[in-house]
């Protein structure tokens, strides 16, 4: 999920143009703690990847 912008559903990679500005990234995994990153999209920046993995065991 982007928060704020739209849920991805399940899957293993896609491509979304964000506007410029600070995204939260979430990812949940059944047996795993969900995790979150912070992501700042600059309006002159270049096409960047964000990878979110959760793999911490509950």
């Amino acid at each position: 999920m982007i928060r704020g912008v739209r849920s991805l559903g399940r899957l293993d990679r896609t491509t979304v143009t964000l506007r410029p500005e600070t995204h939260v990234f979430q990812g949940y995994r059944a047996g795993y703690r969900a995790t979150q990153m912070e992501v700042r999209v600059a309006a002159s920046g270049k096409p960047a990847e964000v990878v979110v993995i959760c793999d911490e065991r509950m």
